[in-house]
This record gives C-alpha cells, sequence and structure tokens, in this order.
C-alpha cells in the first residue's frame, strides 16, 4: 500500500492531500458522514452565502465531491499506477470556512503496476462507479435536477481528470483517448464528453451544466458549456485558447 501524499507532486493538479490530524478534526467529515445528512446542510449554507439556486448548488457539489476523490486518484492511477480505495468510511473532506470542501484525506493507495493495463483501467473505473453511486444517492433527494444529470457532472469530472494541465500538445490528446477508452468499457449512467481539439490544446463539451449563469454576477463556463450554441463556440474558443499559458499566461475553463 503506497500513502499518495508520498508520491511525487509537481504535476499534480486538485485538492490538497491530507490527513484529519490537519487542521480542526471539526472541520472534518468522512464521506459515509456527509452522505447521511451533513451535504444537505452544507449545501443549504453555501447556497444561502452565495445566492445559488438549489440546483446550482447541487450542481457545484456533485462536481466538488466528485472531484475529491477523482482527480488525485486519477493522477496517481496516471502517474504511478496507484488506485486509492474507494472507502466512504476512510475517505474524508475539509470543510472550509466558504462551505465548500478544501482537501481530502484518502488514505493509502493499491499498487496495480503489475496487473495487465485492462484490468487496471477495471479497477479505477468500478472505484469512479461506486463514488458516483453513493454521491448521487446522497444528492438526488435535494435536487430537481435529476439523477442522470447529477451523473453526468461525475462522468465529465473524471474524464476530464484525464487531461494535463494546461492541456496542450498530444499528452492532451492521448489523455482524453484513455479516458475515452475507459468509458468505454464501463457502464456508467450517462457518456463523457465530447472532446475538441483546438490550435493545439484540448478541452470539452461536457454532458452536464454547472448552471453557474444563475448564480448572480457569475456567467456560463466558456467554452465548455453545453448549453451554448455551436455557431457561438469559435470566438469562445478562440479567447479560452489565447489564455493559456503558452500564450498570455492566463486560466484555463472550468473543466
Amino acid at each position: 500500500m503506497t500513502d499518495l501524499r508520498s508520491l511525487s507532486a509537481s504535476d499534480y493538479v486538485g485538492p490538497r492531500l491530507l490527513s484529519p490530524e490537519d487542521g480542526d478534526p471539526a472541520d472534518w467529515f468522512t464521506l459515509t458522514e456527509l452522505y447521511e445528512g451533513p451535504v444537505r446542510d452544507h449545501m443549504r449554507a453555501f447556497s444561502e452565502r452565495s445566492q445559488a439556486p438549489a440546483d446550482t448548488t447541487a450542481a457545484y457539489f456533485t462536481g466538488w465531491i466528485a472531484g475529491l476523490y477523482i482527480r488525485p486518484a486519477v493522477w496517481a492511477w496516471t502517474r504511478h499506477r496507484v488506485l486509492p480505495d474507494y472507502d466512504p468510511d476512510r475517505i474524508a473532506a475539509r470543510l472550509n470556512a466558504g462551505h465548500w470542501y478544501d482537501a481530502v484525506s484518502l488514505g493509502e493507495g493499491r499498487d496495480l503496476s503489475g496487473h495487465a493495463p485492462d484490468v487496471a483501467r477495471k479497477a479505477l473505473a468500478e472505484a469512479v462507479k461506486g463514488l458516483g453511486t453513493d454521491l448521487v444517492a446522497a444528492i438526488g433527494p435535494h435536487a430537481r435536477l435529476g439523477n442522470r444529470a447529477l451523473w453526468a457532472h461525475v462522468t465529465d469530472t473524471f474524464a476530464t481528470a484525464f487531461l494535463p494541465r494546461p492541456p496542450l500538445g498530444e499528452e492532451a490528446v492521448t489523455a482524453a483517448a484513455e479516458a475515452d477508452r475507459i468509458l468505454a468499457a464501463a457502464s456508467f449512467p450517462t457518456p463523457g464528453p465530447r472532446w475538441i481539439h483546438y490550435e493545439g490544446a484540448t478541452t470539452s463539451v461536457g454532458q452536464s451544466c454547472c448552471l453557474s449563469y444563475k448564480v448572480p454576477g457569475d456567467s456560463n463556463c466558456a467554452p465548455v458549456c453545453p448549453k451554448i450554441k455551436d455557431e457561438d463556440r469559435p470566438a469562445d474558443l478562440a479567447a479560452w485558447r489565447d489564455g493559456l499559458p503558452d500564450r498570455k499566461g492566463g486560466g484555463e475553463s472550468c473543466h
């Protein structure tokens, strides 16, 4: 077994990997604890603080909680062939003053380097499917979006976690293909995103919409938002591409 915090993390982009001993123990919740009720209270507090409608909050929290496990798990699996087990009794999230989660404790991971590639891919997909099943069951009753829409956030988060940051060159194209390969063999309720390879960079149009445009003062996640009309997307793509570090040193899209 391998402690993920001991792995080389120069290329890691995701939630901070800590332990419940870091900070106030009262701020830490296992996923099982979250699923059993506190996530509803955290969603309500976030919604009141940010003026986000309930469905936008549900979309945010589904993506955030999914990313707590998925982003470090995909990074560890891709770079080191180590997979942290999905165990909601052992995985813990830290709630910050903004009423969202800024760190995760994953514990140890299994070394899959000796397994056949398809076996390792299946193990990763099954772990994420377990996460998605539990997460949608916990958030679904508190949202009008429907379980399929929530699942789309899980699937999109999983697929886009494979992209390098920034998502440039052949490495990004290969990563997108690997995500597609794993999703094709998995039995998720929703398909993966549609990839866009644009001027040497890769992004996606997801199956999910975070509904951020419903938050006062916010906007959609151009150019990846599925609600953008295809005829309007080229201008958004150009602006996104010009903002990547190899050009003007800007940021990335929501995904």
